[in-house]
């Protein structure tokens, strides 16, 4: 087969996701001509779609190094680098991929991408909207954009823009399973509605606050949730009934998804239900008894403080938000605290290699669900949690909770504020640059400190 036909028939297959199929015919033209350009670098994509980023980066250099103008493997060399976290050398491939090819609207929306993630907002904003200017219609700019400026507190496009995340391909897409009438915030008269949530739990404990304004419109609200949740879940004002995903739904007349309701509600800054607790330890859940026995009031007067390091592995920017286990040694080390930890799934291992004289007991061994941990929360001082589902659950039940945050925070955080609107309870600590946890624990240290002298003198 000459080459060019075999060029045309890998890139067919590549388009179709065909990957095995296009990576062998792009193999059988590199091994005819080695210093072939197009099929280097579309090796190299493939590779960086089936997880290797090193790999791609090396594919990809060698094509840009044979054709330094090719700006499409600029723009995916800098995909290959981000995905790598080298957000520097990911943003000049892509200013040089925009530079060869001004009108490259994927290149600009990719240079936006990795801008935000620098926490670089006032020109990642720029390049998303010059993105939008030569593609109206990219749906994943339109939600980025929205992203960035929820971040920065411009709800009102903020809501719209983001609603555009049904379009996107993937994950994000509408299922069939909800067919009724998406509810636009007009008054119910008692009908059923279903809100169901389409994200991670951190997004449903969250968002499910608004379950009472629904009901106050006249819903009857049901929620479907993973089961995770659900009996929390159930304690929320105003919700009727809950479903678990993947089962049989409940017959209703409307439909909202749980991260639209700030939309439909048109909420600003300025009036966020943030009436804390909207959640409670559901009625006959108490802490395990392994729990229970950890948790036995200390009879020094240490405070009780329950640990969350890590979240979601497979989140995109988990390698932003979670953070090693060593940095709590020193808290471990104090005499004026005890420490738990909520940890739960594979990262609990972590303890087993933490080098502290000091112990941080193991709570996660006994829970089984939000519920469990809800308890435990309630029984603990304070919890020191990154960016996980368990900040949002210690302030949907008005626990003290500090959250550690990353330079280029989820949107949710805002702004150069040390709390949140969201939750009156929670204090934010952020890190001051890409990376550094050390100073985001230098913080906490400092202020554990202060409020260990205030208890003692109280």
């Amino acid at each position: 087969m000459p080459t060019d036909i075999k060029r045309k028939a890998a890139i067919s297959h590549h388009r179709a996701g065909r990957l095995a199929e296009a990576k062998q015919l792009y193999t059988e033209i590199l091994s005819r001509e080695p210093k072939h350009v197009v099929a280097l670098q579309l090796l190299g994509v493939i590779a960086y779609q089936q997880g290797d980023a090193r790999q791609a980066t090396t594919l990809i250099g060698k094509a840009i190094a044979l054709r330094p103008g090719y700006a499409e493997a600029h723009s995916n060399l800098g995909n290959a680098l981000k995905d790598q976290g080298k957000l520097d050398e990911a943003v000049a491939a892509y200013r040089k991929a925009v530079e060869l090819k001004p009108n490259f609207s994927d290149a600009h929306f990719n240079l936006g991408s990795a801008l935000h993630d620098q926490g670089n907002l006032h020109e990642a904003e720029a390049a998303y909207r010059r993105a939008l200017d030569l593609n109206p219609d990219h749906a994943e700019t339109h939600m980025s954009l929205g992203l960035l400026l929820l971040l920065t507190g411009n709800f009102e496009e903020g809501w719209s823009s983001y609603e555009w995340r049904w379009r996107t391909k993937g994950l994000l897409s509408e299922s069939p399973r909800y067919s009724r009438t998406l509810w636009a915030g007009e008054t119910l008269d008692n009908a059923a509605i279903l809100l169901y949530a389409e994200q991670g739990v951190g997004d449903s404990l969250q968002f499910v606050r608004y379950a009472p304004l629904v009901a106050a419109r006249g819903g009857n609200v049901v929620i479907e949730c993973g089961s995770e949740v659900a009996r929390l879940v159930a304690t929320v004002d105003g919700v009727t009934g809950v479903a678990l995903k993947g089962e049989t739904l409940p017959d209703h007349a409307y439909r909202a998804p749980l991260l639209s309701l700030p939309h439909i509600f048109g909420t600003t800054l300025a009036d966020i239900p943030a009436e804390a607790p909207y959640i409670s330890v559901p009625d006959g859940v108490s802490v395990p008894d392994g729990v229970a026995t950890l948790l036995v009031e200390p009879a020094d007067g240490r405070l009780r403080v329950g640990i969350v390091w890590a979240g979601n592995p497979h989140h995109t920017k988990d390698r932003y938000r979670s953070c090693p286990l060593h940095h709590f040694e020193a808290l471990a080390r104090r005499d004026d605290l005890t420490m738990y930890s909520l940890q739960v799934g594979a990262t609990a291992a972590d303890l087993e290699d933490l080098a502290v004289d000091a112990p941080i007991y193991n709570l996660g061994t006994y829970l089984n669900d939000f519920a469990d941990t809800a308890a435990a929360v309630a029984k603990l001082d304070l919890i020191i949690t990154v960016d996980t589902a368990v900040a949002h659950l210690a302030g949907a039940l008005a626990r003290p909770v500090w959250t550690l945050l990353a330079f280029a925070p989820d949107w949710r955080w805002l702004l150069g504020r040390d709390d949140s609107p969201w939750y009156p309870t929670m204090r934010l600590f952020r890190q001051v640059r890409l990376g550094d946890w050390h100073n985001v624990f230098d913080q906490v240290g400092h202020a554990l400190t202060v409020l260990t002298a205030e208890n003692n003198r109280s």
